[in-house]
C-alpha cells in the first residue's frame, strides 16, 4: 500500500525557455457552433522535417445540446524552423489564426450522432498508424428519444481512420454500460497492453455515499477486444457536500513499471493512486497535495527529454474553486514532490479541460478550453 504523502509548492515560479500561444478554434469560428470544449491533442506523423499533430474537441451550440459534434484540426510545423526562431506574440482569440510557426487545417466534423449530443473525444494512433477515436453520445432534452430508451442513457462509440483522419468508418457502439464515460488518453504499457482510464458516474457506492468513480479497461490485442475491470475506485464525500467522489483518471507508467494515476475530484485536491501490477489492483485513492477545483487534469511522463527518469508534467488549475489559471507543475520523483512551474494563461473566466503531449523535438504541446468558446494551442520548452 502506498502511504507516502505527496508535497506541493508554488514558490519561485520558473518560466519556460520558449513559449508560443495560438488558437485551434478562435471564438465564433463557425456560425452556429459557438461552444467548444474538452480538447485532446496527440502526436501524428513526423516526415521530411515536418511534425504533425491532431487535436479533437466537441463543438456546437453548447455542451449537452443535440447539435454538438466532434471536430478535428491537424497541426503542422517545420521542426528546424520552430526551434531556430522565437515564437510570435499571442494571437487574438477573436481573429483567425495567424501564427507563422504553426499551420492549422480548417476545423472539420468527424463524428456526429443525429438526435444525440457528442462529448469527450479520446483520440489514439497506434504503432501501425491507425487513428482511433472514442467519444460519448447521449440523449438531451431536445432529442426525440426512442420509446423504451432511458432519457439519461449515454453510450461510448468508436470509429477509426486509416488515412490520417481524412475519412472514417461509421461509428459503432463500444460500450453501453450504464454510467460509463471517457476523457483521458490511452496508455500503452511496457508489455503492450492498452490501458484505457475511464470513469463511472451512475453506480452508487454505499460505503462512500458517492456515484463518481474511476475504473479501467484493458486490451491485450491492440484494441480488438476489451476487458472491463468492475472495481470502482473513489473517495468519500466530504461532510456537508452535495456531491462527492472522483472521475477522469489520467495515468502514466513510471520507469520501474509502477502506474501512477491522478484524478479529478470533489475533495478540493487531485486524488492519486498507484498500481504495481499493471492496473489489476490499485492502492486506496487519497488526496494528493495538488489543488483541484473539480475539473479535468492531464499528467504525462517525459519520454524524449528524460527517458530514463520519472520526470512528470501536470497541466491543471491550481485552485480549489476556480478553473483559472491553467498552469504547469513538475515532479521529478514520480509524483511524490510537485512544484508549480508557471501559469500558461491567467485571466477571468474558464480555462479548463487541458491536455498535453511531448514531441521528439522536446516541445510540449497543450490544448485547453477558452471560456467555452475557443480552443487554445500553447507550446513551450523547459
Amino acid at each position: 500500500m502506498d502511504t507516502k504523502q505527496s508535497t506541493y509548492t508554488e514558490d519561485e515560479p520558473k518560466d519556460p525557455k520558449w513559449l508560443a500561444q495560438g488558437h485551434l478554434y478562435p471564438f465564433h469560428s463557425i456560425e452556429g457552433r459557438p461552444g467548444a470544449h474538452a480538447s485532446q491533442i496527440i502526436q501524428g506523423k513526423r516526415k521530411d522535417g515536418v511534425q504533425t499533430l491532431h487535436a479533437v474537441w466537441f463543438c456546437g451550440t453548447g455542451e449537452g445540446h443535440h447539435d454538438v459534434a466532434i471536430m478535428l484540426v491537424d497541426i503542422f510545423y517545420e521542426i528546424d524552423r520552430v526551434l531556430k526562431f522565437p515564437p510570435v506574440e499571442e494571437n487574438d482569440p477573436f481573429e483567425p489564426v495567424k501564427n507563422d510557426l504553426f499551420t492549422y487545417s480548417t476545423p472539420r466534423v468527424i463524428a456526429d450522432m443525429p438526435n444525440r449530443a457528442c462529448g469527450n473525444p479520446v483520440p489514439f494512433i497506434d504503432e501501425n498508424g491507425r487513428f482511433h477515436l472514442w467519444f460519448a453520445a447521449f440523449y438531451t432534452k431536445e432529442s426525440d428519444i426512442p420509446e423504451g430508451e432511458p432519457q439519461h442513457r449515454r453510450d461510448i462509440f468508436y470509429q477509426y481512420s486509416d488515412d490520417g483522419g481524412n475519412t472514417w468508418t461509421d461509428p459503432v457502439m463500444w460500450s453501453d454500460r450504464p454510467g460509463l464515460w471517457v476523457r483521458n488518453a490511452i496508455v500503452v504499457l511496457d508489455d503492450g497492453t492498452w490501458l484505457f482510464p475511464i470513469n463511472d458516474e451512475e453506480t452508487y457506492i454505499p460505503g462512500h455515499d458517492v456515484k463518481w468513480s474511476s475504473r479501467f479497461a484493458f486490451s491485450m490485442d491492440e484494441g480488438k477486444t476489451w476487458e472491463f475491470d468492475d472495481t470502482l475506485y473513489t473517495v468519500d464525500r466530504l461532510p456537508g457536500a452535495e456531491r462527492g467522489g472522483m472521475i477522469q483518471p489520467s495515468v502514466v507508467q513510471l520507469k520501474d513499471g509502477t502506474l501512477y494515476c491522478m484524478n479529478r475530484s470533489h475533495t478540493g485536491y487531485i486524488t492519486e493512486m498507484r498500481s504495481t501490477n499493471r492496473g489489476k489492483t490499485w492502492s486506496t485513492p487519497k488526496n494528493s497535495a495538488v489543488p483541484n477545483p473539480q475539473s479535468n487534469i492531464c499528467v504525462i511522463r517525459r519520454q524524449y527529454s528524460n527517458e530514463a527518469t520519472d520526470d512528470l508534467l501536470l497541466i491543471y488549475n491550481p485552485s480549489k474553486k476556480m478553473r483559472t489559471p491553467v498552469s504547469i507543475a513538475r515532479s521529478t520523483d514520480g509524483g511524490y514532490t510537485w512544484k508549480k512551474l508557471f501559469d500558461l494563461r491567467k485571466e477571468l473566466g474558464e480555462l479548463s479541460y487541458p491536455c498535453m503531449v511531448e514531441t521528439p523535438d522536446g516541445l510540449i504541446h497543450c490544448t485547453y478550453t477558452l471560456h467555452r468558446m475557443g480552443i487554445a494551442h500553447d507550446v513551450f520548452m523547459l
